[in-house]
Protein backbone atom coordinates (compact mmCIF):
# COMPACT_ATOMS: atom_id res chain seq x y z
CA UNK A 1 0.00 0.00 0.00
CA UNK A 2 1.35 3.38 -0.96
CA UNK A 3 2.38 5.82 1.82
CA UNK A 4 -0.22 8.39 0.74
CA UNK A 5 -3.01 5.84 1.09
CA UNK A 6 -1.83 4.75 4.53
CA UNK A 7 -1.71 8.38 5.66
CA UNK A 8 -5.21 9.02 4.31
CA UNK A 9 -6.63 5.96 6.04
CA UNK A 10 -4.97 6.85 9.34
CA UNK A 11 -6.29 10.40 9.18
CA UNK A 12 -9.79 9.18 8.40
CA UNK A 13 -9.72 6.71 11.28
CA UNK A 14 -8.61 9.35 13.74
CA UNK A 15 -11.28 11.72 12.54
CA UNK A 16 -13.95 9.06 12.93
CA UNK A 17 -12.81 8.25 16.46
CA UNK A 18 -12.75 11.87 17.57
CA UNK A 19 -15.95 13.44 18.96
CA UNK A 20 -17.72 15.81 16.64
CA UNK A 21 -16.56 19.39 17.07
CA UNK A 22 -19.18 21.73 18.47
CA UNK A 23 -20.09 24.63 16.21
CA UNK A 24 -18.10 27.76 17.04
CA UNK A 25 -20.19 30.58 18.41
CA UNK A 26 -19.49 33.64 20.55
CA UNK A 27 -20.27 33.17 24.21
CA UNK A 28 -21.62 36.07 26.27
CA UNK A 29 -18.69 35.83 28.67
CA UNK A 30 -16.23 36.15 25.75
CA UNK A 31 -17.57 39.55 24.76
CA UNK A 32 -15.28 42.42 25.68
CA UNK A 33 -16.65 45.43 27.60
CA UNK A 34 -17.35 48.82 26.09
CA UNK A 35 -14.95 51.52 27.29
CA UNK A 36 -14.78 55.17 26.24
CA UNK A 37 -11.47 57.04 26.27
CA UNK A 38 -11.75 60.83 26.62
CA UNK A 39 -8.48 62.43 25.52
CA UNK A 40 -7.33 65.87 26.58
CA UNK A 41 -3.66 65.80 25.50
CA UNK A 42 -0.59 65.81 27.71
CA UNK A 43 2.68 63.90 27.47
CA UNK A 44 0.87 60.69 26.57
CA UNK A 45 -0.02 62.50 23.32
CA UNK A 46 3.33 64.29 23.14
CA UNK A 47 6.10 64.24 20.55
CA UNK A 48 9.81 64.94 20.54
CA UNK A 49 13.12 63.44 19.48
CA UNK A 50 14.16 59.92 20.42
CA UNK A 51 16.03 61.01 23.54
CA UNK A 52 13.64 63.72 24.76
CA UNK A 53 12.13 62.97 28.16
CA UNK A 54 11.88 66.72 28.83
CA UNK A 55 11.50 69.58 26.39
CA UNK A 56 9.13 67.69 24.08
CA UNK A 57 5.80 69.11 22.92
CA UNK A 58 2.75 67.84 24.82
CA UNK A 59 -0.64 67.33 23.21
CA UNK A 60 0.36 66.68 19.59
CA UNK A 61 -0.77 63.19 18.62
CA UNK A 62 -4.49 62.38 18.26
CA UNK A 63 -5.86 59.75 20.61
CA UNK A 64 -6.55 57.32 17.75
CA UNK A 65 -2.81 57.24 17.03
CA UNK A 66 -1.99 56.76 20.71
CA UNK A 67 -4.46 53.87 20.94
CA UNK A 68 -2.89 52.47 17.78
CA UNK A 69 0.38 51.98 19.69
CA UNK A 70 -1.28 49.23 21.75
CA UNK A 71 -1.33 45.84 20.00
CA UNK A 72 -4.46 43.68 20.30
CA UNK A 73 -6.32 46.29 22.36
CA UNK A 74 -9.59 44.95 20.99
CA UNK A 75 -9.06 41.74 22.98
CA UNK A 76 -9.43 43.79 26.18
CA UNK A 77 -12.21 46.23 25.31
CA UNK A 78 -14.34 47.69 22.58
CA UNK A 79 -12.86 51.19 22.74
CA UNK A 80 -14.55 54.37 21.59
CA UNK A 81 -12.45 57.53 21.71
CA UNK A 82 -13.41 61.19 22.13
CA UNK A 83 -10.84 63.89 21.39
CA UNK A 84 -12.00 66.52 23.89
CA UNK A 85 -8.83 68.61 23.50
CA UNK A 86 -5.10 68.18 22.83
CA UNK A 87 -3.27 70.48 25.23
CA UNK A 88 -0.78 70.38 28.07
CA UNK A 89 -2.52 69.76 31.39
CA UNK A 90 -1.39 73.07 32.91
CA UNK A 91 -3.64 74.73 30.31
CA UNK A 92 -6.74 72.93 31.56
CA UNK A 93 -9.24 75.00 33.54
CA UNK A 94 -12.08 74.15 35.89
CA UNK A 95 -14.72 74.45 33.18
CA UNK A 96 -12.90 71.70 31.24
CA UNK A 97 -13.15 69.40 34.23
CA UNK A 98 -16.85 70.14 34.65
CA UNK A 99 -17.44 69.47 30.93
CA UNK A 100 -15.63 66.14 31.24
CA UNK A 101 -17.57 65.23 34.39
CA UNK A 102 -20.83 65.86 32.51
CA UNK A 103 -19.63 63.67 29.65
CA UNK A 104 -18.63 60.87 32.02
CA UNK A 105 -21.95 60.98 33.88
CA UNK A 106 -23.84 60.85 30.58
CA UNK A 107 -21.74 57.94 29.36
CA UNK A 108 -21.87 55.87 32.54
CA UNK A 109 -24.68 56.87 34.84
CA UNK A 110 -27.81 56.91 32.68
CA UNK A 111 -30.25 53.95 32.55
CA UNK A 112 -29.49 53.36 28.86
CA UNK A 113 -25.69 53.31 29.30
CA UNK A 114 -23.85 50.41 27.65
CA UNK A 115 -20.40 51.57 28.81
CA UNK A 116 -18.51 49.59 31.45
CA UNK A 117 -16.17 52.46 32.31
CA UNK A 118 -14.38 55.59 31.13
CA UNK A 119 -10.69 56.50 30.83
CA UNK A 120 -9.47 60.10 30.76
CA UNK A 121 -6.00 60.75 29.32
CA UNK A 122 -4.17 63.94 30.19
CA UNK A 123 -0.86 65.41 31.35
CA UNK A 124 0.59 64.38 34.70
CA UNK A 125 1.03 67.95 35.97
CA UNK A 126 -2.63 68.31 36.94
CA UNK A 127 -3.73 64.67 37.00
CA UNK A 128 -4.38 64.88 40.72
CA UNK A 129 -6.80 67.81 40.36
CA UNK A 130 -8.76 66.21 37.51
CA UNK A 131 -9.06 62.84 39.25
CA UNK A 132 -10.04 64.46 42.55
CA UNK A 133 -12.77 66.53 40.87
CA UNK A 134 -14.18 63.52 39.01
CA UNK A 135 -14.15 61.55 42.26
CA UNK A 136 -16.46 64.20 43.72
CA UNK A 137 -18.74 64.57 40.69
CA UNK A 138 -19.41 61.12 39.20
CA UNK A 139 -22.79 59.85 40.34
CA UNK A 140 -22.47 56.07 39.87
CA UNK A 141 -20.10 53.28 40.85
CA UNK A 142 -18.67 52.35 37.44
CA UNK A 143 -14.88 52.70 37.03
CA UNK A 144 -13.54 56.14 36.11
CA UNK A 145 -9.80 56.01 35.47
CA UNK A 146 -7.39 58.89 34.80
CA UNK A 147 -4.11 57.95 33.14
CA UNK A 148 -1.12 59.76 31.69
CA UNK A 149 2.56 59.21 30.97
CA UNK A 150 5.93 60.65 31.92
CA UNK A 151 7.51 60.04 28.50
CA UNK A 152 6.12 60.91 25.07
CA UNK A 153 5.42 58.11 22.64
CA UNK A 154 8.42 59.14 20.55
CA UNK A 155 10.92 58.48 23.36
CA UNK A 156 12.87 55.30 23.96
CA UNK A 157 10.73 52.96 26.10
CA UNK A 158 7.59 55.14 26.34
CA UNK A 159 5.30 54.40 29.28
CA UNK A 160 2.09 55.68 27.70
CA UNK A 161 0.94 52.55 25.85
CA UNK A 162 1.28 50.33 28.93
CA UNK A 163 -0.44 52.88 31.16
CA UNK A 164 -3.31 53.24 28.70
CA UNK A 165 -3.70 49.47 28.30
CA UNK A 166 -3.82 49.12 32.10
CA UNK A 167 -6.37 51.92 32.36
CA UNK A 168 -8.66 50.55 29.65
CA UNK A 169 -8.54 47.07 31.18
CA UNK A 170 -9.36 48.45 34.63
CA UNK A 171 -12.20 50.62 33.28
CA UNK A 172 -13.78 47.56 31.70
CA UNK A 173 -13.45 45.33 34.75
CA UNK A 174 -16.01 44.33 37.35
CA UNK A 175 -13.41 44.59 40.13
CA UNK A 176 -13.00 48.31 39.42
CA UNK A 177 -16.54 49.13 40.50
CA UNK A 178 -17.36 50.98 43.71
CA UNK A 179 -13.88 52.41 44.30
CA UNK A 180 -14.38 56.00 43.20
CA UNK A 181 -12.18 57.63 40.57
CA UNK A 182 -8.75 56.06 40.19
CA UNK A 183 -5.37 57.06 38.79
CA UNK A 184 -3.26 54.53 36.85
CA UNK A 185 0.43 54.91 36.04
CA UNK A 186 3.40 52.55 36.10
CA UNK A 187 1.37 49.45 37.06
CA UNK A 188 -0.08 51.20 40.13
CA UNK A 189 -3.75 51.79 40.90
CA UNK A 190 -4.31 54.77 43.18
CA UNK A 191 -7.32 56.32 44.86
CA UNK A 192 -8.01 59.74 43.35
CA UNK A 193 -8.60 61.24 46.79
CA UNK A 194 -4.99 60.73 47.91
CA UNK A 195 -3.06 60.85 44.62
CA UNK A 196 -0.15 63.28 44.27
CA UNK A 197 2.60 63.63 41.71
CA UNK A 198 5.76 63.01 43.74
CA UNK A 199 8.53 63.35 41.13
CA UNK A 200 8.87 65.81 38.27
CA UNK A 201 10.76 63.50 35.89
CA UNK A 202 10.80 59.81 36.80
CA UNK A 203 8.46 57.25 35.25
CA UNK A 204 7.43 56.18 38.76
CA UNK A 205 6.25 59.69 39.59
CA UNK A 206 3.07 58.74 41.44
CA UNK A 207 4.12 56.82 44.54
CA UNK A 208 1.97 58.41 47.25
CA UNK A 209 1.82 55.62 49.84
CA UNK A 210 -1.67 56.48 51.12
CA UNK A 211 -3.07 56.39 47.58
CA UNK A 212 -2.10 52.96 46.29
CA UNK A 213 -4.94 50.43 46.36
CA UNK A 214 -3.80 47.88 43.79
CA UNK A 215 -1.72 47.12 40.73
CA UNK A 216 -1.40 45.07 37.55
CA UNK A 217 0.11 41.74 36.52
CA UNK A 218 0.07 40.87 32.81
CA UNK A 219 -1.85 44.14 32.40
CA UNK A 220 -4.71 42.79 34.51
CA UNK A 221 -5.81 44.59 37.69
CA UNK A 222 -5.76 43.31 41.24
CA UNK A 223 -6.67 45.09 44.47
CA UNK A 224 -5.37 44.91 48.01
CA UNK A 225 -8.83 45.49 49.51
CA UNK A 226 -12.49 44.92 48.81
CA UNK A 227 -14.24 47.98 47.31
CA UNK A 228 -14.10 51.01 49.59
CA UNK A 229 -13.51 54.74 49.44
CA UNK A 230 -11.84 57.38 51.58
CA UNK A 231 -13.42 58.23 54.93
CA UNK A 232 -12.91 61.92 54.13
CA UNK A 233 -14.30 61.92 50.59
CA UNK A 234 -17.22 64.24 49.80
CA UNK A 235 -19.44 64.18 46.74
CA UNK A 236 -21.50 66.79 44.90
CA UNK A 237 -24.51 66.31 42.66
CA UNK A 238 -23.47 67.59 39.26
CA UNK A 239 -26.93 68.82 38.28
CA UNK A 240 -27.20 70.89 41.44
CA UNK A 241 -23.66 72.20 41.03
CA UNK A 242 -24.31 73.43 37.51
CA UNK A 243 -27.38 75.54 37.32
CA UNK A 244 -28.65 76.22 33.78
CA UNK A 245 -25.85 74.10 32.23
CA UNK A 246 -23.21 76.59 33.34
CA UNK A 247 -19.71 75.07 33.41
CA UNK A 248 -17.95 78.00 35.08
CA UNK A 249 -17.00 77.51 38.72
CA UNK A 250 -16.46 80.38 41.18
CA UNK A 251 -12.90 81.72 41.14
CA UNK A 252 -10.58 80.47 43.88
CA UNK A 253 -6.99 81.70 44.12
CA UNK A 254 -4.06 79.81 45.65
CA UNK A 255 -1.24 81.36 47.67
CA UNK A 256 1.95 79.58 48.72
CA UNK A 257 3.04 80.04 52.32
CA UNK A 258 6.70 80.54 53.23
CA UNK A 259 9.01 82.58 55.38
CA UNK A 260 8.42 86.31 54.78
CA UNK A 261 4.78 85.53 54.04
CA UNK A 262 3.19 88.58 52.40
CA UNK A 263 -0.27 89.07 53.85
CA UNK A 264 -1.02 91.72 51.23
CA UNK A 265 -1.36 88.93 48.68
CA UNK A 266 -4.56 87.90 50.48
CA UNK A 267 -6.02 91.37 50.09
CA UNK A 268 -4.87 91.61 46.47
CA UNK A 269 -6.47 88.27 45.58
CA UNK A 270 -9.84 89.61 46.65
CA UNK A 271 -9.46 93.16 45.32
CA UNK A 272 -7.64 92.56 42.05
CA UNK A 273 -8.81 89.13 40.89
CA UNK A 274 -12.31 89.05 42.38
CA UNK A 275 -11.59 85.73 44.09
CA UNK A 276 -14.60 84.19 45.80
CA UNK A 277 -12.39 81.99 47.94
CA UNK A 278 -8.70 81.53 48.76
CA UNK A 279 -6.57 78.47 49.47
CA UNK A 280 -3.24 78.93 51.24
CA UNK A 281 -0.64 76.20 51.32
CA UNK A 282 0.72 76.97 54.76
CA UNK A 283 4.04 75.77 56.09
CA UNK A 284 4.28 72.50 58.02
CA UNK A 285 0.84 71.24 58.95
CA UNK A 286 -0.75 74.42 57.66
CA UNK A 287 0.79 77.03 59.94
CA UNK A 288 0.23 80.72 59.29
CA UNK A 289 2.42 83.43 60.87
CA UNK A 290 0.63 85.19 63.70
CA UNK A 291 1.12 88.62 62.12
CA UNK A 292 -0.95 87.51 59.09
CA UNK A 293 -3.88 85.95 60.95
CA UNK A 294 -5.77 89.20 61.51
CA UNK A 295 -5.56 90.05 57.80
CA UNK A 296 -6.73 86.60 56.80
CA UNK A 297 -9.62 86.64 59.23
CA UNK A 298 -10.65 90.11 58.05
CA UNK A 299 -11.12 88.59 54.59
CA UNK A 300 -13.15 85.76 56.11
CA UNK A 301 -15.30 88.38 57.86
CA UNK A 302 -16.20 89.71 54.40
CA UNK A 303 -17.74 86.32 53.60
CA UNK A 304 -14.79 85.01 51.59
CA UNK A 305 -13.66 81.60 52.87
CA UNK A 306 -9.93 81.00 53.34
CA UNK A 307 -8.81 77.37 53.51
CA UNK A 308 -5.32 76.54 54.77
CA UNK A 309 -3.66 73.26 53.71
CA UNK A 310 -0.51 71.52 54.90
CA UNK A 311 2.74 71.82 52.96
CA UNK A 312 3.97 68.18 53.28
CA UNK A 313 2.23 65.52 51.19
CA UNK A 314 1.64 63.28 54.20
CA UNK A 315 -0.41 64.25 57.22
CA UNK A 316 -3.29 66.61 57.87
CA UNK A 317 -3.86 70.30 58.34
CA UNK A 318 -5.65 69.64 61.61
CA UNK A 319 -8.50 71.85 62.86
CA UNK A 320 -8.27 73.85 66.08
CA UNK A 321 -10.65 72.90 68.85
CA UNK A 322 -11.59 76.50 69.60
CA UNK A 323 -11.86 77.74 66.00
CA UNK A 324 -14.13 80.74 65.61
CA UNK A 325 -16.82 80.65 62.94
CA UNK A 326 -15.15 83.80 61.60
CA UNK A 327 -11.64 82.33 61.32
CA UNK A 328 -9.92 80.56 58.45
CA UNK A 329 -10.58 76.87 57.78
CA UNK A 330 -8.08 74.00 57.94
CA UNK A 331 -8.20 71.54 55.03
CA UNK A 332 -7.76 68.27 56.96
CA UNK A 333 -6.33 65.52 54.75
CA UNK A 334 -7.18 67.41 51.55
CA UNK A 335 -4.01 68.79 49.95
CA UNK A 336 -3.81 72.33 48.61
CA UNK A 337 -4.49 71.64 44.92
CA UNK A 338 -7.47 69.45 45.77
CA UNK A 339 -8.71 71.90 48.41
CA UNK A 340 -9.10 74.42 45.61
CA UNK A 341 -11.37 71.95 43.79
CA UNK A 342 -13.54 71.30 46.86
CA UNK A 343 -13.84 75.01 47.60
CA UNK A 344 -14.87 75.79 44.02
CA UNK A 345 -17.53 73.09 44.15
CA UNK A 346 -18.77 74.21 47.56
CA UNK A 347 -19.10 77.82 46.38
CA UNK A 348 -20.89 76.66 43.22
CA UNK A 349 -23.41 74.92 45.51
CA UNK A 350 -23.85 78.08 47.61
CA UNK A 351 -22.43 76.53 50.76
CA UNK A 352 -22.46 78.74 53.82
CA UNK A 353 -19.24 79.39 55.74
CA UNK A 354 -20.26 76.81 58.33
CA UNK A 355 -20.99 74.23 55.63
CA UNK A 356 -17.59 74.85 54.05
CA UNK A 357 -15.91 74.41 57.43
CA UNK A 358 -17.76 71.15 57.93
CA UNK A 359 -16.76 70.00 54.43
CA UNK A 360 -13.08 70.24 55.31
CA UNK A 361 -12.94 69.90 59.10
CA UNK A 362 -16.08 67.98 60.04
CA UNK A 363 -14.81 64.38 60.09
CA UNK A 364 -11.51 65.25 61.75
CA UNK A 365 -13.16 67.55 64.27
CA UNK A 366 -15.49 64.73 65.24
CA UNK A 367 -12.60 62.27 65.58
CA UNK A 368 -10.36 64.65 67.52
CA UNK A 369 -12.78 66.56 69.71
CA UNK A 370 -16.09 64.71 69.51
CA UNK A 371 -17.72 67.79 68.02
Amino acid sequence: MRLEAITALTTAALAAAAPAAAPVKARQEDKVPNVTVIATGGTIAGSGSTFDTTGYTAGVRPIKDVLGDIPDLDTRANVTSIQYSNIASEAMVSSDIVDIAKMVNNLLCTPESDQAGVVITQGTDTTEETAFALDALINCDKPVVVTASMRPGTAVSPDGPGNLLDAVTLAGSEVGKGRGAMVVLNDRIQSAFYTSKMNANNVDAFVEKNAEIGGFLNYKPYFYYTPSQSTFKKTFNLDETLKQNDTALPKVDMIYGSQDFDQNLIIAAVAASDAKGIVIQGVGEGSIPSFAEDTINSVVAQGIPVVVAAKPVYGASAPKEDASSKSYIKSGFVKAAQAKVYLELALANNYSMDQIRDLFEGDLRSAMFGQ
